[in-house]
């Protein structure tokens, strides 16, 4: 809640208590401002009604290995649903960032407010890269997405670049709208500290958790799980600053976010860094898969999760040499971990699925919506 400027003239105390039942007035009738406070519960539960990520996407992925058993989509350049542990089982609704400036005069949401570029990173891997422009030309977000092969990780390789300015004037936040089990409106949210990290833990009922993570430290203090349409991060920016560090938020639809902390990067035109979505079947579980990825060399993996799509992709038969791209893109989205030889049928059942839309374009109507839609 922001501090009002003091009156220079006296108050008596008939004024005084005017004022008193105004401002209890005030607070019975919007529990907005009642609950603005930066500790604790949020407020504002259950929050708006949670909804599905889209269902056309701009890419598909998840590893050859079985040792990793997370399935992504994305669209609008931004991870959409994300699956595990199996593909049938949405744990997210979309996992975005939205970007300011230091001076706190503007916010702008990823998906709405730049252009998108999407390619694959290797031609035999589906390892997506994906390329968000300012509309304005002040920054761009280039992301390599694809998973731990050996853990139950997302993993989003993030280069920020200011192409004004350094990277210190701006300000980054991660948004995300978790739907654990498939089932986003009963959802428990909460910040985390645990062996000198930072985390941002979703769960529900049964145990399932997931672990939001970075390379990149978040700003201490500046973490929060709220409720979408109410308390959300997404909803707190609309003053351009972040008021909102909430410690918890218990049974609905929660969105989560926090503000990454250039540190000694600030000067510098450019940052690279890596943001971690882990799951697993209990808070434990999840929090392991996070730091075994974190701690791990992200050049490594990438190597490995390109390494084993490959030697899946080239065993593949290349029909007399008619197989093209789209073939190959096909089959690694439709024949994860199949090891036989396939035909021009997975290109029908895949066009359904992938849609090539890698060319710049505004979103349609009614896309421009909340977290929680």
């Amino acid at each position: 809640m922001r501090a009002t400027r003091c009156l220079k003239t006296p108050v008596t105390r008939s004024a005084v208590g005017v004022m008193l039942a105004l401002a209890v007035a005030v607070l019975a009738i919007s529990p907005a401002v009642a609950a603005a406070s930066t500790a604790g519960e949020a407020f504002g539960a259950p929050g708006a009604r949670s909804w599905w990520a889209p269902a056309t996407n701009d890419f598909v992925g998840t590893a050859s290995s079985p040792s990793s058993r997370v399935y992504f989509t994305g669209s609008n350049g931004i991870v959409g649903a994300v699956l595990w542990p199996t593909p049938d089982t949405p744990n997210t609704t979309d996992l975005q960032f939205m970007v300011g400036d230091a001076a706190r005069t503007w916010v702008d949401e990823e998906k709405v407010d730049t252009t998108h570029s999407v390619t694959l990173a290797d031609a035999r891997a589906l390892i997506w890269r994906v390329t968000n422009t300012d509309r304005d030309g002040r920054y761009r977000l280039e992301k390599e997405i694809f998973t731990d092969p050996g853990r139950d990780t997302l993993i989003q390789r993030v280069t920020f670049t200011a192409l004004s300015g350094t990277v210190g004037d701006y300000l980054l936040y991660t948004l995300y709208n978790p739907t654990i089990s498939n089932s986003g409106d009963n959802d428990t949210g909460r910040a985390l500290s645990a062996g000198g990290g930072s985390y941002l833990e979703a769960s529900d009922g049964n145990g399932r958790t997931s672990v939001l993570g970075a390379s990149l430290a978040f700003a201490p203090g500046m973490r929060s799980s709220g409720f979408a349409g109410s308390s959300d991060l997404w909803t707190d920016l609309r003053d351009k600053r972040m008021d909102w560090t909430y410690d918890s938020a218990t049974g609905g639809n929660v969105t989560q976010g926090a503000l990454l902390d250039w540190g000694s990067a600030a000067a510098e035109k450019s940052v690279t860094f890596t943001l971690v979505l882990a799951f697993g079947n209990s808070a434990s579980a999840a929090r392991g898969a996070a730091d075994g990825t974190l701690g791990s060399d992200p050049g490594a993996l990438r190597a490995t999760y390109v390494r084993q799509w490959n030697d899946w992709a080239n065993g593949l038969d290349a029909l007399g040499g008619a197989a093209d791209q789209e073939y190959y893109t096909a089959a690694m989205c439709a024949c994860r971990r199949a090891r036989q030889p396939v035909g021009g049928h997975v290109r029908r059942r895949l066009q359904r699925r992938l849609s090539p839309r890698v060319a710049a374009r505004p979103l349609r109507e009614g896309e421009r919506t909340a977290p929680g839609r």
